[in-house]
């Protein structure tokens, strides 16, 4: 009768006690007398119900009954009850109901409920047996829901096991597929659900620990129903995503105590644990797994009919990503990759670019060209907009140009950006050949480089997008909105792919800083040798606007950048060479400081020649670590480091040093055994002259 007749809920709302009696039965040791209830509160909290009579009507009640502890007593109720009983699993499907319901009119309150226990009990029953049964499928829903609605739901889900229960109960479908269509719903829920926690950095970690990416990788080999799925969620755990609540609070910045973690740790820095995950993804031997679904879009699933083809009508979706989110998925694997993974991982990515005759390489002009023709009819259907003169009625010019702008990145723009960005990485990073091979295709193509140039540097002016983009699209989709963000920031400067159309481009990268007083010999040697190797070296002055830099015995360098504006591209290693008036002013820069301790936190190498261990010690930079240094300066590093050897070279994890001048040659070619391989170092140590072993 209530529920018929809106007006009737404020006048229940004031009898306090009914409802408190109400809630009291739920209680009862007899569980038919608390089904009852069940079914009144069913009925009495019906969503379309509550929707019609509105807030002004609604809230009072549903206030009541929030106090009285509703949520907590449903689920003391169903924790009791027998679901092998069919009546009690329809109690507790209605349960499950009167919950939904209440999450449509009061969203803002699912935190709440999740505490009182819903979350819990959520989770026990996600795992019981058996495999499936409605009541799953409502709890998978629902856990879904609650996932997504708010952050402190997933990083309770990480806090107590959650993204274990859910890989465990997603492992099932490694090599079996769900049995029925509400099967592959709950199948999907499930991997909703590992999506939406993956957005915390905390939980990236622990999905780690959980090996979660093996988990994912094998899915993908198998090829079951549960590979279309698993490239979404390796999607979200090799991406940087800025998790985003319309409930959550932003929470304030803050530093560990102890300094920097490593990636691999249990960190919630976004950065580290991304790194480790495309690490991880690397050794587990992914590759072999993510590039034939590059070559080859995976197909979308869809019913098996015994109808004849001819009579058959567009085969039903079976749910899950679609052809187009999956070769998406993809591309953001694979640009993920070459933005993350470390120098050793990363030169393995590259590599699969130059094999099979660069088929990779065509595959991506091809992949550029198709979503190029889509960006282009998504602008002339812009234009039309535009001339839709009273579609913009009440919108001020930032507004439409916000839209618009938001309508091109649906319409293709964004997985090209990625596309092209991951073109510009591989011409830079890669083989030689790989430049060849583009300029070669685009040329077939009558198409200019500077076309791929164009979009990233639209991407780039495309940033500031990514605030009116994040509460513009589902919630599913902010990992889109988010990894534009990290990509456009991340990318390799333009102006040296420019460069690079033209001239050669190493593998890998090293700094050089040079400052006043440095020793030319330690110098010199380090930048020879690594660019024998085929090494790009970047020289960046310590004082900005210097023309030349002067060394300790008046031979001056021209540096190439300053430190402060200049090195903006992503370097494998960074060396400080000697020279006592050199180590003093590096020991005094704040700049210089900040770039080693990102060095030491990414697992970067770090290299200090002679008396440059001075600057480390004074950055705080390896505490505990082996080195050898200058034999003058031992005495004042001995309190801040582990033990100080006697020998000419010595590696210690990423921290690379040498006593001086006279190991200059030795150090440059420990480098580049670190950086390339050790075959390369014996050769380059041959050609040089140089006896290193």
């Amino acid at each position: 009768v209530i529920a018929a007749n809106p007006n009737l809920y404020p006048i229940l709302a004031d009898h306090t006690r009914s409802v408190s009696l109400l809630l009291g039965l739920l209680s009862h040791e007899n569980t038919d007398i608390s089904l009852a209830v069940i079914d009144l509160l069913h009925e009495l909290l019906e969503s379309n119900g509550l929707i019609e009579a509105g807030p002004n009507r609604v809230n009072p009640l549903l206030d009541l009954l929030f106090n009285g502890q509703l949520i907590q007593l449903l689920m003391q109720n169903v924790a009791r009850l027998d679901e092998s009983n069919k009546d009690e699993a329809d109690g507790v499907h209605k349960t499950l109901g009167i919950v939904e319901n209440l999450l449509d009119v009061r969203p803002e309150m699912n935190v709440t409920m999740s505490n009182q226990g819903l979350f819990s009990w959520l989770l026990r029953r996600l795992q019981r047996r058996p495999v499936f049964d409605r009541n799953k499928l409502y709890v998978s829903e629902l856990l879904s829901i609650l996932l997504q609605l708010d952050e402190a739901n997933r990083r309770h889900l990480g806090e107590v096991d959650g993204i274990d229960i859910l890989l465990q109960q997603l492992a099932q479908y490694k090599r079996h597929d769900p049995s029925s269509p509400e099967e592959i719903e709950l199948m999907h829920n499930m991997f909703d659900c590992l999506c939406s926690a993956l957005m915390l950095p905390e939980n990236k970690d622990r999905f780690l620990k959980g090996e979660g990416i093996q988990l994912m990788n094998l899915m993908l080999r198998e090829k079951h129903m549960s590979r279309d799925s698993a490239l979404r969620v390796l999607d979200y755990a090799l991406c940087v995503v800025n998790s985003t609540s319309a409930t959550s609070q932003p929470q304030p910045d803050t530093q560990d105590p102890e300094g920097p973690q490593k990636p691999g740790s249990t960190s919630s820095d976004p950065l580290a644990v991304v790194i480790a995950n495309c690490s991880k993804f690397v050794d587990v031997l992914g590759l072999r797994t993510i590039f034939p679904l590059f070559m080859h879009s995976p197909r979308e699933r869809v019913a098996k009919s015994k109808v004849p083809t001819k009579a058959r009508e567009k085969p039903k979706s079976l749910g899950g990503p679609t052809a187009a989110e999956m070769e998406e998925h993809v591309i953001n694997i694979i640009g993920a990759l070459l933005r993350h993974c470390p120098s050793v991982q990363k030169n393995r990515v590259l590599a699969k670019f130059v094999e099979s005759d660069h088929e990779k390489v065509d595959r991506l002009i091809e992949l550029h060209l198709q979503y190029f023709d889509r960006v282009k009819a998504t602008d002339s259907r812009i234009r039309a907009m535009k001339e839709d003169q009273p579609r913009w009625v009440g919108y001020t010019p930032e507004e439409i140009e916000d839209e618009l702008m938001l309508e091109r990145l649906g319409g293709g723009l964004l997985p090209l950006q990625i596309l092209d960005i991951i073109i510009l990485e591989v011409c830079v990073n890669g083989a030689p050949t790989i430049m060849d091979r583009v300029l070669q295709l685009l040329k077939m193509r009558a198409m200019s480089p500077r076309a791929i140039l164009q979009v990233v540097q639209g991407a780039r002016k495309s940033i500031r997008m990514a605030t009116a983009f994040r509460y513009s699209i589902q919630r599913q989709k902010i990992v889109a909105r988010d990894r534009f963000w990290t990509m456009c920031l991340g990318t390799v400067s333009l102006g040296l792919v420019e460069s690079s159309l033209t001239n050669a481009h190493p593998y890998v990268r090293v700094l050089i800083v040079l400052a006043t007083g440095f020793d030319e010999i330690e110098t010199v040697t380090v930048v020879h040798v690594l660019r024998a190797a085929g090494a790009h070296v970047t020289l960046a002055s310590l004082s900005p606007g210097k023309l030349l830099v002067r060394g300790a015995h008046m031979l001056r360098i021209k540096p190439d950048v300053d430190l402060l504006t200049g090195p903006t591209d992503p370097y494998d290693a960074i060396i400080l060479p000697g020279g006592e008036a050199a180590v003093q002013l590096m020991s005094l820069s704040g700049e210089l400081g900040r770039l080693l301790v990102e060095y030491e936190k990414y697992n970067k190498y770090i290299g200090a020649m002679g008396v440059a261990a001075l600057a480390l010690q004074q950055h705080r930079i390896a505490y505990g670590a082996l080195l050898t240094a200058d034999p003058r300066v031992e005495t004042q590093l001995s309190d801040f480091y582990g033990f100080i050897a006697s020998d000419d070279v010595v590696v210690d994890k990423t921290l690379v040093t040498c006593t001086g001048p006279g190991s200059a040659m030795q150090f440059a070619l420990e480098i580049v055994e670190l950086l390339f391989d050790k075959e390369k170092a014996e050769r380059l140590s041959k050609k040089l002259l140089y006896r290193l072993f």
